[in-house]
């Protein structure tokens, strides 16, 4: 079978009745209880949809996802135009490879300017990224495949955490498991090698296990030499060598950026004042990594 099979209908989501999830959310979040009403109409199940950046988009009931949006407006919107900006640069016209998609804002926002294809194993995160790619009519953009991504193909374990952004090939205790599953693996290598073009951007958001998907990738970024945009944390039991992790993509022939908001950047592909400042050391607070590729020669 194909890896492009892989794309697969999931039941709808039966969400959890309006006003136990805001309970939910005040003893998670400890905000004040007019706050959490708020928040129950970004959440499914016949409230409404958050509408962002011209996007339809359905959020998980409580996430980390759902509260940064709640309170500012967006989610990693600065980040996701950094990434456009350097693929579009660097690579225009090449695909997207979105490695731990969750509900999919990041493929919407990069599907206005590439096709996409996104990876998500969870089964119920999924069902809401095919939700929220087809109320968006994107089809056509955006392939979604429930699979996994690491450095060998096969059936592997997957933690399921009650908030889906901290759901992960392990359990990395940043959330509570709600359960433990099974779920189909890839490399990325095997995947690429069935894409019709080369790739020009990568991201990776994997709660820690980025070396294992990095592994699974050696031919893709010799070969490619996409943008990477990878999230590296190691607070918790999320990534246990993040100086290493970086070290291993720089080995690949790549510069290293970090993401700081109001940090002057250095000029590359007339990318200025985009937030973007040289990688020196790695800050758990600043944990959202862009790998830029040197020049050949």
């Amino acid at each position: 079978m194909s890896l492009l099979d892989h794309e697969e209908v999931i039941p709808a989501v039966n969400p959890a009745p309006p006003q136990r999830l805001a309970d939910g959310i005040r003893r998670w979040m400890t905000v004040p209880r007019n706050v959490s009403r708020s928040l129950r109409r970004f959440l499914p199940g016949g409230l409404t949809p958050w509408h962002w950046r011209g996007f339809q988009v359905t959020l998980e009931p409580g996430s980390m996802i759902a509260r940064v949006a709640r309170v500012t407006g967006g989610f990693e919107d600065s980040e996701i135009d950094i990434a456009s900006a350097l693929c579009g640069a660097l690579y225009p016209g090449r695909c997207v490879v979105d490695v731990g998609a969750n509900v999919g804002l990041h493929s919407l926002a990069w599907s206005r300017v590439a096709q996409v294809v996104a990876l998500e194993p969870a089964p119920e995160t999924f069902s809401r990224l095919v939700a929220n790619v087809e109320a968006n009519g994107l089809q056509d953009r955006i392939r979604t495949l429930r699979i996994a991504a690491g450095d060998s193909a096969g059936d592997v374990d997957f933690f399921v955490a009650r908030d889906s952004g901290f759901s992960s090939l392990k359990d990395t205790h940043h959330a509570p498991i709600r359960e433990r599953i099974t779920v189909p693996c890839t490399t990325l290598d095997a995947l690429a090698a069935e894409l019709p073009g080369p790739v020009g951007l990568l991201k990776i958001d994997v709660e820690g296990l980025e070396r294992t998907v990095i592994a699974g990738a050696d031919q893709l970024l010799r070969r490619d030499r996409p943008v990477l945009m990878v999230e590296i944390f190691g607070c918790y039991d999320s990534n246990p060598d993040p100086e290493g992790t970086v070290e291993d993509i720089l080995a690949y022939g790549y510069d290293a950026f970090v993401y700081a908001s109001g940090s002057p950047m250095i000029n590359r592909n007339a990318l200025e004042d985009s937030g973007l400042i040289p990688y020196e050391k790695h800050l758990d607070y600043r944990y959202n990594y862009f790998f830029v590729p040197r020049p050949i020669g």
